[in-house]
């Protein structure tokens, strides 16, 4: 069995003050397609959700090895987004899915690849730095029921 990305992307940066996402981080990538590069080097299938009408990230991925989930309530909070994600029939093949937030490009492909290779269908794997819990959060597909219920 597989494991898969699943990447929250459809807040609306209202802290930041714009659209973080589509910010450069190079002369070819933004936020976004940067993010992404990382966990398409390691993992089999990369879930990504956004806005509703999110015309311009569902622009850049076109081309990507991504499944792009829309979610149509504007108000939805992370755990709303995780729940539609994860119904996905990507996930109903998945031993694990490594739950990533779309504005954290400093995750190292080794890091994602360790998590990967770590994941188990009864387990939460979480990658510590300096002590402290870090991104992502890889969860067990004996979890995903679970995960089903969130909302906010």
């Amino acid at each position: 069995m597989s494991v898969s990305a699943l990447v929250l992307a459809a807040g609306q940066s209202t802290r930041f003050g714009s659209d973080k996402r589509m910010l450069p981080v190079s002369a070819q990538l933004t936020l976004i397609e940067y993010t992404l590069s990382k966990y398409l080097a390691a993992f089999e299938t990369c879930v990504i959700v956004v806005r509703k009408d999110d015309h311009l990230v569902q622009r850049l991925l076109r081309d990507k090895a991504v499944h792009c989930i829309e979610q149509p309530d504007v108000d939805a909070g992370m755990g709303d987004n995780l729940a539609l994600a994860l119904r996905h029939p990507v996930f109903k093949q998945c031993k694990a899915a490594a739950v990533a937030l779309a504005d954290m490009p400093a995750v190292k492909v080794e890091t994602l690849q360790m998590l990967r290779h770590c994941a188990q269908s009864d387990k939460i794997v979480v990658p510590v730095v300096n002590g402290r819990c870090g991104h992502p959060v890889v969860f067990g597909c004996d979890y995903f029921s679970d995960l089903l219920q969130c909302r906010g």
